[in-house]
């Protein structure tokens, strides 16, 4: 009789859309089931933040400012290494 009710309200839940008790709802299932549920407003804001980070990545790397910082890093980290190997030669 248990198995019989416990089964019937499985049935009920998962027409309503609520999870279903028979197991632990899985990582997937339960964000398939917020992005049914949830409004359009919290996806098109994480879907132009990351459009705007993609842009912002692309528009760095195009850029001759962005060359010339990554350029001036490279130079710098190299004056670095010359620096210490200097040290341990005069010790």
């Amino acid at each position: 009789m248990k198995r019989t009710n416990g089964f019937a309200r499985d049935i009920q839940r998962y027409l309503e859309g609520d999870p279903v008790e028979a197991c632990p709802p899985s990582a997937s299932y339960k964000l398939r089931k917020f992005a049914r549920k949830a409004p359009r407003g919290p996806w098109q804001t994480a879907g132009a933040f990351a459009l705007l980070l993609v842009a912002a990545r692309l528009l760095e790397r195009a850029s001759p400012y962005g060359r010339i910082a990554s350029g001036a890093r490279a130079v710098s980290a190299e004056k670095r290494g010359q620096g210490a190997e200097n040290a341990s030669r005069r010790a």
